[in-house]
């Protein structure tokens, strides 16, 4: 059972018309169908022969297509035990209540930026 795996490193993002994939580790972002999203999300740690299977072995050359791309591209890697590589934890905790603000200055007066910044600051978020 050969199944696919992408490297950690490589985040899947779906938009409106196509998805990307987003290599964090050489800040490179690749283009990618519909299709090929579907595959790395709802086929995700399934094997080869059962994803062509599911497309009932129409499209078995773009799918093939597609895992060379994927390879070429250093996105990912073919194994028998997916379960020795485990994703990015993408949990991330802060311990204030604001972790960003975007103040927007136009003709605002020096004393209402210091008020805004005494603000942020007592709630704990940190004004640098």
């Amino acid at each position: 059972m050969t199944k696919f795996r992408l490297f950690a490193c490589c985040m899947l993002t779906k938009g409106t018309q196509r998805s990307i994939i987003c290599d964090l580790q050489r800040g490179d972002i690749y283009f990618i169908t519909e299709a090929l999203f579907e595959i790395l999300t709802l086929y995700k740690n399934q094997d080869i022969k059962a994803i062509k299977k599911k497309y009932k072995n129409q499209h078995d050359e773009v799918i093939d297509e597609y895992f060379d791309f994927l390879i070429r591209n250093e996105l990912g890697f073919f194994t028998n035990e997916i379960n020795r590589f485990p994703g990015i934890n993408l949990e991330w905790d802060f311990a204030g209540i604001v972790s960003n603000a975007i103040i927007e200055i136009d003709d605002i007066e020096i004393d209402s930026i210091f008020k805004i910044i005494t603000q942020l600051n007592d709630i704990g978020g940190f004004v640098a």
